[in-house]
């Protein structure tokens, strides 16, 4: 989905079949916050999407396998944000020389 002021441009339709309890919790919040079924489907998809991709950085970086900027960068949020989300989720920090070595030489560049 791509915005131009207030223009809102598609970029493909997706179908889905929801369980009758999904359409019940849609409905609810429909109701209750006065958004269409598409457009509150758009934001729970969204919402649901990124928080996927923040699981799946924090068990990849977890297990040794990415590094902090490329889990920042899978989870689409900046090192410091990643670096908090580490924090809350009792994830310790992995860092080597190497690693601080690279991020400098980056922020140099910057």
């Amino acid at each position: 989905m791509y915005t131009y002021h207030h223009f809102v441009y598609m970029v493909s339709v997706i179908s889905i079949r929801p369980t009758s309890d999904i359409s019940r919790k849609i409905e609810r919040l429909s109701l209750l916050t006065a958004l269409d079924r598409s457009s509150l489907i758009r934001i729970a998809l969204s919402s649901g999407l990124d928080e996927e991709l923040k699981k799946h950085a924090l068990s990849q970086y977890r297990e040794g396998r990415i590094s902090l900027g490329k889990a920042a960068e899978i989870s689409g949020i900046s090192v410091r944000e990643m670096m908090n989300l580490l924090m809350k989720n009792n994830i310790i920090l992995n860092l080597s020389v190497q690693d601080i070595s690279d991020d400098y030489e980056a922020a140099i560049k910057i």
